[in-house]
């Protein structure tokens, strides 16, 4: 290494971090969830959900809102405390 320039140790890392990174990203896999192995693999994914319909799969579920009334009595109650 004592006879490399600068340029060509940076080029030399450079191959090492990327091949190592290709090594990384290559044991990557994206598996699709239980509900789309079900479906023989034939159903389009709903990848970002539609958050306007009803959540079908439990993971992408939102919690339903508070009514506004419920959460401005809470917050008069503590600030009473």
């Amino acid at each position: 290494m004592k006879g490399l320039g600068m340029k060509s140790r940076f080029l030399l890392l450079s191959a090492v971090v990327l091949s190592f990174g290709g090594m990384l990203l290559s044991g990557c896999t994206t598996t699709p969830d239980e509900t789309y192995k079900k479906s023989q693999m034939t159903t389009a994914l709903d990848y970002p959900p539609d958050l306007v319909a009803p959540a079908i799969n439990e993971r992408f579920a939102v919690p339903p809102l508070a009514p506004p009334g419920d959460v401005a009595a809470e917050l008069s109650s503590d600030s009473d405390q």
